[in-house]
């Protein structure tokens, strides 16, 4: 065993070590630069690299929030497995996100359960658990997430009159 320090100490098993190298670098979960992305309340769009809503009006194209898109694409082209899950996919609440890079299509599904998250993509067919960092970076992620902050509006104080 070798002792790591960062924020916390923990004991790794150095065998740990290479199968998650393996998996990292033998498992391509990762997508290298994404064309669309769709979420369950969203749709996004990449031409020109800039970001839009796919079908929304003009009525929200100025409040997305690029930088935010930026987090999730990030998220997407460094999704990092921890191990290989045992089994079938647990039964649970399962957020789903649909990936274009160019012409090809993929649809990640993130199923919870019991306080661990997992990753599955629809062209492989193991399940993958997932810290839960990188699921609240990929599948937790709505629209409302998206969007720009209205910039708040203050209002005068009110005269005292006396």
């Amino acid at each position: 065993h070798t002792r790591y320090y960062s924020d916390w100490s923990s004991d790794v098993c150095s065998s740990d070590l290479v199968a998650r190298r393996k998996i990292e670098h033998e498992i391509p979960l990762k997508v290298a630069q994404p064309t669309s992305i769709e979420g369950s309340d969203f749709r996004l769009e990449k031409s020109a690299d800039v970001w839009s809503f796919a079908s929304a009006g003009s009525a929200l194209a100025g409040a997305l929030d690029n930088a935010k898109v930026q987090s999730l694409v990030s998220a997407l082209q460094h999704l990092q497995v921890l191990r290989l899950s045992e089994g079938a996919a647990p039964a649970g609440e399962t957020r789903t996100l649909i990936v274009g890079e160019g012409s090809a299509r993929w649809t990640y599904e993130f199923p919870q359960a019991n306080g661990q998250q997992y990753v599955r993509r629809s062209d492989m067919p193991q399940v993958f658990t997932l810290s839960s960092l990188d699921y609240d970076r990929t599948a937790g992620i709505a629209m409302a997430d998206l969007l720009a902050q209205p910039p708040e509006i203050t209002r005068p104080a009110e005269p005292r009159w006396s």
